[in-house]
């Protein structure tokens, strides 16, 4: 049945629809700045002393949030140096990365930059260990965070990645301390090809003294291809430098760029930020450029010299410097890090938020009022390290710092800002997409059309910057369809990473799609589920579809819900799937499809009933297995010592939702010791049984245990006294078993109080020998030898 509403109930459903823009357009019209109580993500756990920190905030299209760092938890989940948020801030639970905390536990652990690319897959560098126990500085990743086996992973720098920057071509530029990669020499620069490969057509020849202290922590790619690098080098070739340079497309220095920049305390640029115009803001502890004194940010033309009209005056507060640059269309410039004040605005006064702020196109502060940044502290730190706006504006913001304006924030927050003002429009042979407002400043764009027959994407072309707007012309679009604009936009420490902004727009009377929900699978087996969703299809003749994958995978598979879907209201979907594997964790989401259009649900996850009745480990104490224990083995023989008559089993299931049964004792806890069972001297039989999730398959686990027998008293064979006027002792004992010494001058002391002097050795298989080194210098001297 159709529902057509017309009359009064249509003149009501505009009004409420009215309502809610005003109350929409009042929330977003307070001061910008203000912290987000709503958004309350906590990273917590750190790889050394001090508090956790975020280093790396990367926008994924679609609006999920990747955040990397040196952490091990969000929200008392666990997580290692990356996670994923969802657009309010909750944990996104499908995001999965092989990242282990084994292996290192020093600060040194981290995620320092995140990529993401055009097909929303993840490029993630820094210094960390993945769970097989290998270490690794570059890691490429799935959109669900499983490793992208696409990918060439054999080019791999020697040491840590600290910056990445993605050209417009897709090929991704990488600078850190590293001078080698693989077999190449590439000193502190390097560029890697769409596939991970490393691009030998790039070379930059550069050095520093000392060598080992060098490195590139700064990299932006300008509108005309050319690439911006700083950092701790003082040459090219033989050309010296001052820690900032611009390189030609092919690595070469490009001569004509050579700004006189004189870091304070000799300390590095460690910031570069591209505006659209071509103009560069340089940050850090700046004391000169071009024989002004500066300190803190500076502007520079697009030939290097310094723009005068650029003016917040100095950084100040301690040791200060700016570690984040988020550049808004509107052209105000977003700056974080640790400061008190610049140009003399005082947080204590009230009038410039600590470590945080905006400044105007011209670098004045913007007053309070119009942005009132909150102050961020902390025990171990208040520093901002990231910045990056969310599609609708708002300010994400992550460091090390754990309160925010009196508030608990750890990690990272959001702040409020104006609503961004974007609009991509089309003709016949061209595409135009501005933005304006809060909306992130771009350093690249691409645009495609939907591809109805093969219901993807089709490339168009990367947009050129002309007059303001992002453009791409000499096109032969469709006469209707949906075009969609992304663009690259910079965030984390020091501009090291890297976001995606998404923009969808119908054309051509064509429609954008329905409202599609993805709902909880239910009727979960071993190899089968049930996949459930709903639809509002506002009329449109479509075929919904499920698709589902692992996280380590793209979509396995997909499957057309029976009948289409015609009609206005919200109607129920499912469709049973099969052949899938015991024990894994699947993702779904739905999708409607039709000629020309198609729309994506949001993604769930669920878990099909396990088979695994193995084990991980198994122990008793005081014993070692023969053969040692191997997950494949189901029989073990040991053997404890006489002195032990109480043993503890310890079983830890391969699957969490396995049960564990010890017989004559009762149900174990995985990973957590039995009680004490009573062992008899000779042969004992434990038996330990594991049935999987599916209550159905068992698998059964036998020890044969053998306490050995109280060995025979030794019997003294011989003793003599060497030259060396040492005494030694040769006893007969039991074969594989162990004898200590015991001596005394006072044959009256009870046992208990007799001096231990040492362990007897193996002359032969039941052969023992003890030789006192001491007994020279006693005049009488007692012996007794006891086992254990």
């Amino acid at each position: 049945m159709k529902l057509r509403v017309k009359g009064k109930t249509g003149c009501q459903t505009h009004f409420v629809a009215i309502l809610l823009f005003i109350v929409a357009l009042c929330s977003k019209a307070q001061t910008a700045g203000q912290v987000d109580e709503s958004f309350y993500p906590q990273f917590g756990g750190s790889f050394s002393a001090g508090s956790p920190f975020v280093d790396a905030v990367a926008i994924q299209s679609g609006g999920k949030i990747l955040v990397g760092g040196n952490f091990t938890n969000v929200s008392s989940a666990y997580q290692n140096c990356i996670a994923r948020l969802n657009t309010d801030g909750s944990l996104d639970s499908t995001f999965s990365s092989p990242i282990s905390n084994e292996g290192l536990t020093t600060g040194d652990h981290l995620v320092s930059a995140i990529a993401v690319q055009p097909d929303g897959n993840i490029v993630v560098f820094g210094k960390f260990y993945f769970t097989d126990g290998s270490f690794h500085t570059v890691a490429w990743l799935t959109y669900g965070g499983g490793i992208d086996t696409n990918f060439d992973t054999t080019d791999i720098p020697d040491s840590q990645v600290s910056v990445v920057a993605l050209q417009s071509d897709g090929k991704i530029l990488l600078g850190g301390s590293f001078t080698r990669v693989s077999d190449y020499t590439e000193t502190y620069v390097a560029r890697f090809n769409t596939n991970g490969s490393l691009d030998t057509s790039f070379s930059a020849s550069l050095s520093a003294l000392p060598a080992n202290q060098g490195g590139v922590n700064a990299i932006a790619v300008q509108p005309n291809g050319k690439i911006l690098i700083s950092g701790a080098f003082t040459n090219f070739n033989t050309t010296p430098l001052t820690g900032l340079a611009r390189l030609n497309t092919n690595g070469t220095l490009d001569t004509t760029f050579n700004p006189a920049v004189t870091a304070y305390q000799d300390n590095p640029i460690p910031l570069i930020s591209v505006q659209s115009d071509g103009k560069i803001l340089i940050s850090g502890l700046l004391a000169n450029v071009n024989g002004q004194n500066l300190n803190g940010i500076a502007r520079l033309g697009t030939n290097g010299a310094l723009d005068t009209t650029f003016l917040p005056d100095k950084v100040q507060g301690g040791t200060p410097s700016i570690a984040a640059i988020s550049i808004q269309a509107s052209g105000e410039i977003l700056v974080g890090g640790w400061f008190t004040n610049i140009e003399g605005q005082s947080a204590l006064e009230g009038q410039i938020c600590t470590n945080l702020a905006r400044l105007g196109s011209n670098g004045t502060p913007e007053a309070p009022g119009t942005f009132e940044g909150p102050p961020f502290a902390g025990d171990f730190g208040n520093q901002v390290y990231a910045l990056a706006n969310q599609e609708n504006g708002d300010i994400l913001a992550g460091g090390q710092f754990s309160i925010i304006a009196g508030n608990s924030h750890a990690g990272i927050a959001r702040l409020t800002n104006a609503v961004p003002q974007n609009t991509l429009t089309n003709t016949s042979s061209l595409i135009k997409w501005s933005q304006g407002g809060s909306a992130p400043e771009l350093i690249g764009t691409t645009f495609e059309v939907f591809d109805a027959t093969n219901q993807g994407w089709t490339l168009l072309g990367n947009g050129g910057l002309t007059n303001g707007a992002w453009q791409l012309a000499g096109l032969n679009l469709p006469p209707s369809g949906i075009m969609r604009a992304q663009g690259q936009a910079m965030g984390g420490i020091y501009g090291s990473s890297s976001g995606q902004v998404e923009q969808l727009q119908a054309f051509g009377g064509a429609n954008l799609g329905p409202t599609i929900v993805t709902l909880p699978a239910t009727g979960i087996t071993t190899t089968t589920a049930v996949l459930n969703g709903s639809i509002n299809s506002l009329d449109a003749d479509a075929l919904v579809f499920f698709s589902w994958w692992t996280n380590a995978a793209a979509p396995l598979s997909s499957s057309a819900v029976p009948s289409s879907v015609d009609d206005s209201v919200a109607v129920p979907i499912a469709v049973q799937v099969s052949n899938l594997k015991p024990g894994t964790t699947y993702v779904f989401q739905t999708l409607w499809k039709t000629n020309a259009n198609a729309v994506l649900g949001n993604t769930l996850t669920f878990t099909t009933i396990s088979t695994n009745a193995g084990l991980a480990n198994l122990t008793v104490t005081g014993a070692a297995f023969s053969p040692a224990f191997n997950p494949t083995n189901s029989y073990y023989a040991a053997s404890v010592a006489y002195g032990l008559s109480n043993v503890r089993v310890t079983a830890t299931a391969a699957d969490t939702n396995a049960s564990i049964y010890l017989l004559h004792i009762g149900a174990l806890n995985s990973g957590i010791p039995s009680a004490p069972i009573p062992v008899s001297v000779g042969a004992n039989a434990i038996t330990i049984s594991v049935t999987a999730q599916d209550e159905s398959t068992e698998s059964v686990f036998t020890i044969d245990l053998t306490r050995l027998m109280l060995p025979p008293a030794p019997v003294i064979s011989g003793s003599i006294v060497n030259q060396a006027g040492q005494f030694s002792l040769t006893f007969l004992g039991s074969t594989n078993a162990s004898y200590t010494v015991y001596g005394t001058t006072n044959m009256t002391l009870s046992g208990s109080n007799w001096t231990l002097l040492g362990q007897a050795s193996v002359l032969s298989s039941n052969l023992f020998q003890f030789t006192d080194p001491q007994a020279s210098n006693i005049l009488n001297r007692f012996y007794q030898v006891r086992s254990p």
